[in-house]
């Protein structure tokens, strides 16, 4: 391919972009060498819905904070169908801040006169320490299941939001190396991903990931189809891990 979306800068640490629709729909041709590699190494094809031009976000559980909302917005903005990709059987820790923003719930309504955030409400929704350490579709709220609660400010916010759940076909890959290279290989021609491998809302923390299975996974992936994985940046901004209030986001000036 001539005509990359974004390649790995090792002096950077950051990516080039160009049209994406444009590059999936040259890559149409690799689809089936992908779909064949995923039948012959066993674990078979991921739970993508059958759309052109898709956008994937990947969180542990699909919900509607402002990244969410700065998704919907990049996605559309690039001709994209927003899908998130959710992994609901990884276990809650105390350590992820994104973990821990699905349990305390900060929603806001907007910036105030001075542009800080107006937080309406916070609600601690589980006990963190009593579920820490297990599966998040297994925590229980107050109101029910965890993963529930979230889809329901989802489906309030953005009604009719794509959403699907890799957890079965995670769980056959036994190990992150191996998980990943299969999981970049969606984003050969399949869908375009949008995510910060090296900041983002883990910061610091994901430096060593980065290193030691993503960056590995992307080379290996990318000799394998000649091609590179597509991901675009998503960028982080510390209000974004703010929910907001209902479905007028786009007037709250966070995004």
């Amino acid at each position: 391919m001539t005509n990359e979306a974004m390649l790995p800068d090792s002096s950077q640490n950051s990516y080039t972009r160009a049209n994406l629709r444009s590059i999936l729909a040259e890559r149409s041709n690799l689809k089936s060498e992908v779909e064949k590699w995923w039948k012959a190494s066993g674990f078979g094809a991921p739970p993508l819905p059958d759309i052109p031009n898709m956008a994937i976000l990947a969180r542990q559980v699909a919900t509607f904070r402002y990244e969410d909302a700065a998704f919907v917005k990049h996605a559309e903005g690039e001709g994209l169908t927003p899908v998130w990709f959710e992994y609901t059987g990884d276990k809650l820790s105390q350590e992820s801040s994104f973990k821990r923003s699905l349990i305390e719930v900060h929603v806001s309504k907007g910036r105030g006169k001075r542009g800080g955030l107006k937080t309406k409400s916070i609600e601690t929704v589980a006990n963190l320490s009593e579920w820490n350490g297990k599966p998040l579709n297994t925590v229980m709220t107050s109101s029910g299941n965890l993963v529930d609660f979230h889809h329901a400010i989802q489906d309030r916010i953005r009604p009719g939001s794509l959403r699907i759940d890799g957890t079965d076909w995670v769980k056959k890959m036994g190990g992150a190396k191996r998980y990943y290279e299969a999981y970049l290989s969606v984003f050969i021609a399949h869908a375009i991903l949008f995510e910060d491998f090296h900041g983002g809302e883990s910061g610091k923390t994901l430096h060593s990931f980065t290193a030691t299975v993503f960056e590995p996974a992307w080379r290996t992936v990318t000799a394998r189809f000649g091609a590179t994985p597509l991901i675009t940046p998503l960028a982080w901004s510390p209000e974004y891990r703010f929910y907001p209030a209902d479905a007028s986001w786009l007037e709250d000036g966070v995004v």
